[in-house]
């Protein structure tokens, strides 16, 4: 581990979120080696490919890309208030969980990949009770994705 990633490590008090970034970043070196940088934002980048991580709950994921792209995972049986934060992100009418996890997670991997008004392709699929979303402008084939699950539900 970095110097730098160990002091962001040190920084966490939540176990889970150390857990999380661990593995986020174990699977970072498993492809990319020390061949990454962070940005001031915190997001982590590479000169030799495009990548986006997410992690909610116990699910962590990378994607890897030879352009840019975007993840995001989200667990549907979490509550929220998904009309206001709707409104709030202006992702159009959500009259049900289902339309709002498909926008919202839709919305995140535009904003992971960096343009979230830019034409892309949109893949969805579920994972037990996480809808994940992969955000991508080339072509109408998934990039790959890889799934770590640290614990079982």
């Amino acid at each position: 581990m970095t110097p730098a990633d160990a002091a962001r490590f040190a920084g966490f008090r939540s176990v889970k979120r150390r857990i999380e970034f661990l593995v986020g970043r174990l699977m970072i070196y498993r492809f990319f080696g020390t061949d990454f940088t962070i940005e001031e934002s915190g997001k982590p980048v590479s000169t030799h490919g495009y990548f986006s991580l997410t992690h909610s709950g116990n699910l962590v994921a990378l994607v890897i890309s030879d352009s840019p792209v975007g993840i995001d995972a989200e667990n549907t049986t979490r509550t929220r208030n998904y009309q206001g934060v709707s409104r709030f992100l202006h992702l159009g009418a959500c009259d049900d969980k289902q339309t709002f996890y498909r926008r919202f997670t839709q919305y995140e991997a535009d904003f992971k990949m960096g343009d979230v008004k830019r034409k892309k392709q949109h893949f969805f699929w579920m994972w037990k009770t996480y809808l994940i979303c992969v955000a991508h402008d080339r072509g109408g084939r998934l990039p790959p994705v890889y799934q770590y699950f640290p614990t079982t539900e």
